[in-house]
């Protein structure tokens, strides 16, 4: 049981069979999307295994989903980690590297889809 995208962007929650409700008040509001409109879509068109759908709901939810998928091997080098009594591994250098980047990439996409959208 997994949501699905249905009819090009309603996002169908299984048991229910219903669309979820959009939430971007930035859409609402503007018109225009947010940078991080279209992520939800992205998420499970990859997961779908629909690669092209996925970058076209969002390009930058490639990256993020990758970073999401690596939190299960990360959590569980954590988990040994701690049960040794090693404590936890900090990245904090590469965190705020990391955390810049997503920022600065979803700014540029959300830049690229809107001039797109504008042209």
């Amino acid at each position: 049981m997994a949501m699905t995208v249905r009819d090009g962007d309603r996002v169908i929650v299984p048991i229910i069979d219903k669309p979820l409700p959009g939430s971007c008040t930035f859409l609402r509001l503007t018109g225009v999307p947010c940078p991080g409109c279209g992520m939800t879509r992205a998420f499970i068109s990859f997961a779908h295994g629909r690669l092209g759908e996925a970058w076209k709901y969002n390009p930058a939810g490639f990256l993020f989903f990758g970073i999401v998928a690596f939190q299960i091997p990360y959590r569980i080098f954590q988990i040994f980690r701690i049960r040794r009594g090693l404590g936890e591994h900090h990245f904090a250098r590469v965190d705020r590297w990391i955390l810049l980047a997503l920022v600065a990439i979803l700014i540029v996409q959300w830049f690229f889809r809107v001039a797109w959208q504008l042209l």
